[in-house]
């Protein structure tokens, strides 16, 4: 083999996780989980699945403003944090409309 497919070959072998036994894994220390809504949505990337016409985008979007205002979720109770939320397929004109539904003309977060 050349120098360059060695490297390249290097390069990918570097780049896979690492795997450990379910011995190891037991047996490490693990931090607990933050939660955003306890019990709920962990901290991290959260995704939301299902059909078509289900209300995943309003559920996403309310939950987004709840969190980012600190208003309990579900009778939930929690601590304001920043929040992205990524609306790919909305207008801006739809995004205001649901926003302005939501908050009900309260304050926008």
């Amino acid at each position: 083999m050349n120098t360059k497919q060695e490297r390249m070959m290097q390069m990918t072998f570097t780049k896979l996780p690492k795997a450990i036994s379910a011995e190891e894994l037991l047996s490490t220390p693990l931090p607990p989980v933050k939660w955003i809504v306890p019990g709920l949505l962990p901290a991290g990337l959260a995704l939301f699945a299902g059909p078509s016409k289900a209300g995943k985008s309003w559920l996403t979007l309310r939950m987004c403003l709840q969190i980012a205002q600190g208003n309990p979720v579900w009778n939930r109770e929690i601590e304001p944090r920043t929040v992205i939320y990524f609306s790919l397929e909305d207008t801006f004109n739809r995004l205001q409309s649901r926003i302005f539904q939501l908050i009900d003309g309260g304050d926008a977060p």
